[in-house]
């Protein structure tokens, strides 16, 4: 559950700065399918 949240303050943050999940792989070094799973809470 707290996966859920973290990921969707992620979220919140990366829309509110304009930055699409692409862009936030690259700065980040975590791949776009990781950081769509943490989104969404689905990564364990």
């Amino acid at each position: 559950m707290e996966n859920n949240i973290i990921g969707k303050h992620i979220k919140k943050l990366r829309k509110e700065r304009g930055i699409s999940q692409r862009k936030l792989s690259s700065l980040s070094g975590v791949t776009q399918t990781n950081i769509c799973k943490i989104e969404n809470g689905t990564d364990s």
